[in-house]
């Protein structure tokens, strides 16, 4: 992912409030902590990873914005590593992944 947005994307340096809660692929999982990915507007957690946000990239598209993330994320044994996501909201759900053919829907948690 380029660090540069272009034409009609926009940069931003925090998540957009609707990406912000605690989400999972099912409603069962949401008490499971491996399973869960928690957005709060300039970090997520998953699974052992804490992922500080650089910037978000929204791109709109037909059927709403697809958001590409830039973040530095440290798992259980410290090491930081460049972590680039896609998030694209689609209806009361969340499909996030490492690329458009690894998106997975999540749901909000209540």
């Amino acid at each position: 992912m380029s660090g540069a947005a272009h034409g009609d994307e926009v940069r931003r340096a925090a998540f957009e409030a609707p990406l912000v809660g605690i989400w999972a692929p099912s409603p069962d999982l949401c008490a499971s902590g491996d399973s869960v990915i928690t957005i709060s507007k300039r970090a997520y957690e998953s699974a052992g990873n804490r992922c500080e946000l650089g910037w978000v990239v929204v791109t709109p598209g037909p059927f709403g914005p697809t958001y590409g993330v830039r973040a530095s994320c440290a798992g259980p044994d410290k090491t930081v590593r460049a972590v680039d996501s896609i998030i694209r909201p689609e209806g009361e759900r969340l499909l996030i992944g490492s690329s458009y053919e690894t998106l997975r829907p999540y749901q909000r948690c209540q």
